[in-house]
Parts: C-alpha cells; sequence; structure tokens
C-alpha cells in the first residue's frame, strides 16, 4: 500500500507515495540531496535542471556499476557453486 511521505532536497519540500518505508525513503532523498548539493557547490552546473541532469547521471553510473558487481558476482557463485557440485558428485563416486 503506498504512504505518503515528504522529503527536502535542494531546498524544497517534495510530497510523495512509496510503497517503501519511510525512512528508507528519507534515506535515499538524503542521498539525492547531499549529491545536488555538492554538484551546485562545486560550480559544475549552472541552473538546477543541469545540476538535476548531473545528479542523474552520477546516479545511474552508480547504478551500472553495481549491476556490472552484481552480474560478476552472480556468475562467480554459479562458478563455484558447479564446481563444488562436481567435487561432490567425484566425492560420491569414490
Amino acid at each position: 500500500m503506498k504512504r505518503s511521505v515528504s522529503v527536502e532536497i535542494a531546498g524544497r519540500t517534495y510530497p510523495l507515495r512509496s510503497d517503501g518505508d519511510d525512512a528508507t525513503v528519507r534515506r535515499l532523498a538524503a542521498d539525492v540531496d547531499a549529491r545536488i548539493r555538492a554538484v551546485m557547490k562545486s560550480g559544475r552546473g549552472v541552473d538546477t535542471q543541469q545540476v538535476a541532469v548531473l545528479v542523474a547521471l552520477q546516479l545511474a553510473e552508480a547504478l551500472e556499476r553495481e549491476r556490472l558487481l552484481h552480474a560478476k558476482l552472480k556468475a562467480d557463485v554459479r562458478t563455484r557453486g558447479q564446481a563444488l557440485l562436481a567435487l561432490i558428485e567425484r566425492h560420491a563416486l569414490v
């Protein structure tokens, strides 16, 4: 069930509806807020839209890194699982 939660990002309050718990939504909003403030402080973004796009790209890049890491770990677990299964099967035949 969706619940309402208000968060503040870059000095603006946003009423949101989410299936997630309030603490998680607020934590994610705080992360976005911190990233926006860091970009604004660095002077890389001229206006709010540019800052939002830069932060969106940062988050997309971080997500892509996590997806690649997840795929690598998943393949590693599969390979190790198959090796363990083969070892167990060989041991059972002895």
